[in-house]
């Protein structure tokens, strides 16, 4: 009995571990990058190199003493690969709403940064800035009022490095958002 409550609360949570990782489900403001894959990889490889033990041992003790095999692994492991294959099968962040608008900043002319505003149907948005090794994500609320979008986070323009301000002038005409205050760069959408 301890040898099965061990078996299942590693594998368990070993999964979670490394699922949690990749799984696009987040709260609030987060940051991702490379430390990300790289526990993806730690936790997931614990977890097969676990499971190929307990598989192991589970042969060797069914044919030896002609125990009823565990197939209870076998269904975390299915449960793991599924998980994993729909994480990252998912198109964006929060894949149980709908994107409207994708924005990149330009910086130069026709020379796009990393740095990208998405605007969802629930009245949510969600700011990406990217460096090297990781990215930041910012989430929010927005409204439109007429010609003019608001995002309603009064501390946006500190958290990104005064690269996003709170109102945007929308024009449909080249598909642009024009920040209202100076000194902001402008953002082309899709």
């Amino acid at each position: 009995m301890k040898y099965k409550i061990t078996k299942y609360g590693l594998l368990t949570i070993l999964g979670v571990f490394a699922v949690y990782q990749v799984f696009p489900i987040r709260i609030g403001d987060y940051r991702e990058g490379m430390i990300n894959g790289i526990a993806f990889m730690f936790f997931g490889s614990l977890f097969l190199c676990c499971f190929s033990i307990f598989l192991l041992i589970d042969l060797v003790r069914t044919m030896k003493k002609k125990i009823k095999f565990d197939y209870i692994p076998c269904v975390f492991l299915c449960v793991f690969i599924a998980i994993n294959l729909l994480s990252f099968q998912f198109k964006n962040d929060k894949f149980w709403t709908e994107t409207i608008l994708i924005g990149n900043v330009v910086l130069d002319e026709d020379l796009f940064s990393g740095e990208r505003l998405i605007l969802y149907k629930n009245k949510t948005f969600s700011v990406k800035t990217k460096y090297p090794e990781y990215s930041c994500t910012y989430q929010g609320k927005y409204s439109i009022k007429q010609d003019t979008l608001i995002l309603k986070r009064n501390d946006l323009s500190k958290l990104t490095d005064n690269l996003f301000c709170t109102k945007y002038l929308i024009r449909q005409t080249d598909s642009t958002l024009i920040p209202i205050e100076k000194g902001y760069k402008i953002i082309n959408f899709k």
